[in-house]
């Protein structure tokens, strides 16, 4: 959806806000873990080999799989799951 502004009432411009973007990069070192609030939204692997934990069951993921974080009081964990870098996709819904 596209919000607009008047900025000019004489002349009735208007200009376009852009939301936040709903996808937020991780991008980890091999030794490096992040935790992340549980709100409903995908993580994905974009490159590297992923490890991510959520209520105790751990998951390892290639580059291009995801999986939802349903909402949740416990954070997920997300790492490398071979010592190498990894990054990770965050997307919102």
């Amino acid at each position: 959806m596209t919000t607009y502004q008047q900025t000019n009432m004489n002349i009735g411009k208007f200009t376009e806000f852009v939301g936040e973007s709903p996808r937020r990069t991780i991008p980890l070192g091999g030794d490096e873990a992040r935790s992340l609030r549980r709100l409903g939204q995908y993580v994905r692997v974009v490159s590297g080999l992923g490890w991510l934990t959520i209520d105790d069951r751990d998951h390892i993921l290639e580059p291009g799989d995801k999986i939802r974080l349903h909402k949740g009081k416990t954070p997920a964990v997300v790492g490398s799951a071979n010592q190498q870098p990894v990054i990770f996709e965050v997307i919102y819904s």
